[in-house]
């Protein structure tokens, strides 16, 4: 399986793909059948486009679930932790950020974590902010100040995040300057 796979890989196959519903990554699927030279290949090219680590399950988890005390734990363990990412991109901050976690986003900033890392899907953090979450209630005064506190921590102000936040004269300034911009998708 590994040469059709590296084929695939070459041709643009996306290897954060993630399964529907279940949400389950390609290493995931390679690892749990036991292919485990599919899974070093499929390692090898997401470890060139995402900060991969091991550990990450405990802290993405918590983060997710808003447990400051697990989060500040495991940061404590390891600091490079703030910064890492599963086989998907996905990190702490963006679960946090997803969730309206404004403690525990406040935390991974302060331990480093990057405003603007891309997950597989292309959302950053500041994206699973914005965007409604339909699993889960977030509170529209924590997710503002989380959408604030990342754009103040630099997170990329885009004619997208402009127009999710109503910021109608972003938009137009944008569009004024380059209105290809229009169907401008981040």
């Amino acid at each position: 399986h590994r040469e059709i796979v590296e084929f695939l890989l070459d041709h643009r196959a996306d290897p954060a793909y993630r399964s529907y519903p279940f949400q389950e990554s390609l290493l995931t699927f390679a690892e749990d059948r036991g292919h485990d030279d599919v899974a070093e290949v499929l390692r090898r090219r997401l470890s060139s486009r995402f900060a991969i680590a091991s550990g990450t399950q405990a802290i993405i988890a918590a983060a997710a679930d808003g447990n400051v005390a697990v989060v500040e734990t495991e940061l404590a363990r390891n600091p490079g932790l703030a910064r890492a990412s599963n086989e998907t991109g996905d990190t702490p901050l963006h679960q946090a950020s997803r969730n309206g976690h404004l403690p525990v986003v406040r935390a991974l900033l302060a331990a480093g974590a990057d405003v603007d890392t891309v997950r597989g899907d292309g959302y950053r953090p500041l994206h699973c902010a914005l965007m409604p979450n339909w699993f889960f209630q977030v509170d529209l005064k924590a997710r503002k100040e989380i959408v604030d506190l990342l754009i103040t921590r630099g997170a990329r102000y885009t004619i997208f995040v402009a127009a999710l936040r109503g910021d109608e004269q972003f938009v137009r300034d944008t569009l004024a300057r380059d209105h290809s911009l229009a169907n401008f998708e981040d």
